[in-house]
């Protein structure tokens, strides 16, 4: 079966992942979970990692990137930080009424290997980031993992045109919020991966002028039983325009169609359609500007609005609509970096009811997050580190709702 979702799919990562991964996960673009890190044409490359506190990789990255430095500097870059730390989940299972708590060990590793853009016009950018827990208490989960692979390959050819090469992987073995509405409240562990490619060619018409770029998207998803793998395949059209202190805003119009050939299309009340398999469209907007409040760029706000639709190739079942909106505020100095997200998405299932709310009450949920990390460096290597991260989701079937915090303390060593 499809996870809860399905539209969705990878996207409603629970707050066990979002401390790799940052944000809202997505393809677009190479995501900034999903745009804007920097105003180069390696930018969407880089924005998922960026985004994602306690990057510290990416983050020198984007900090050379424009600066008197960068022609001092050899062509081939590399920048490596290993985290540990502990921490305290209290809603292991995303349960909606019992909830299962431990303490946890944590290991992250992020790695950034940077080419220069130097006189040839080609620039390369490939980013990692893992993530491995361990949970003391005996519970039903012992340990959850995720791996996130992000590369980008440039090459400009003459002032106005480049071509953007994009491939991005994921793994995760986590809990992951994958109800389906014959099974609602069910929160089970996800085994798979994916693997997506976006090849595109970029314009512009000068140095401070818009951009557009146009890609075809590419993508394959693999699930453990009892969830069905999918392919995706679809255009990416994206215009954006850096302005101010390295500012930019990012405009993007996606249209996907997956296909998830095992398993077959339904009813309207969910029965399956012997013969046939589930396929679904979806459109998808989203906006990104990030603003740099001052010269040094020490301040600095990442605005995010998505809307993503949806619609099966049946009776309509697995139709969904999705708005979302966040926010992210950075401050960084010498000595200290704060980091502060705070992120609404609307969920609705339009043709899938809710008999025990009544009233022809149809599926939704309103699901909110929130994520703070305050960073202190200790000499020149090391980082004293503090997370906070909540999720909480009100929904029309109670049993779709749950309420999750985790606390998360450790050290950061830079090489």
């Amino acid at each position: 079966m499809p996870p809860r979702g399905y539209s969705g799919g990878w996207d409603r990562v629970r707050p066990v992942s979002r401390s790799c991964l940052g944000g809202w996960v997505s393809l677009i673009p190479l995501p900034l979970l999903l745009a804007v890190s920097i105003p180069s044409s390696a930018g969407a490359a880089t924005a998922t990692a960026t985004d994602s506190p306690g990057s510290s990789p990416v983050t020198a990255v984007a900090s050379l990137k424009g600066s008197d430095l960068l022609l001092l500097l050899p062509a081939w870059n590399g920048f490596y930080d290993v985290s540990a730390g502990a921490g305290y989940n209290d809603n292991l299972l995303l349960g909606s009424t019992a909830r299962q708590q431990s303490g946890f060990g944590i290991l992250r590793a992020n790695t950034a290997l940077w080419r220069r853009p130097v006189e040839d016009g080609q620039e390369f950018l490939l980013t990692l980031a893992a993530t491995d827990r361990r949970y003391w208490a005996p519970r039903d989960m012992d340990h959850d993992d995720a791996l996130q692979l992000q590369a980008r390959y440039t090459r400009q050819f003459g002032p106005r045109w480049a071509l953007a090469l994009e491939a991005d992987g994921f793994y995760s073995d986590q809990i992951l919020d994958t109800s389906s509405i014959d099974t609602p409240g069910v929160r089970q562990r996800i085994h798979g991966g994916r693997l997506d490619g976006l090849p595109g060619i970029r314009w512009k018409s000068g140095e401070s002028t818009p951009w557009v770029e146009l890609a075809p998207i590419v993508s394959q998803t693999w699930l453990r039983a009892p969830y069905d793998s999918f392919s995706e395949h679809g255009m990416r059209l994206s215009t954006g325009r850096p302005y101010g202190w390295r500012s930019e805003w990012r405009l993007d119009y996606s249209l996907r169609f997956r296909d998830y050939e095992p398993h077959p299309a339904v009813t309207s009340g969910g029965l399956a359609l012997p013969g046939t398999h589930l396929g679904t469209l979806r459109h998808e907007v989203q906006w990104v500007d990030r603003h740099y409040w001052d010269e040094a760029r020490r301040w600095f706000t990442t605005t995010k609005l998505r809307g993503r639709f949806a619609t099966d190739n049946a009776s309509g079942f697995y139709d969904s609509r999705n708005l979302a909106v966040a926010e992210q505020l950075n401050l960084r100095t010498s000595r200290w970096e704060l980091a502060l997200e705070a992120e609404y998405g609307r969920w609705d299932f339009p043709h899938q009811p809710v008999p025990a709310a009544g009233g022809g009450a149809h599926r939704g949920l309103d699901d909110w997050v929130l994520v703070a990390r305050v960073e202190r460096r200790v000499g020149l290597s090391w980082k004293l580190f503090l997370e906070y991260e909540r999720e909480s989701v009100r929904a029309a079937d109670p049993f779709d709702g749950f309420l999750a915090n985790v606390y998360t303390l450790g050290v950061t060593r830079e090489f």
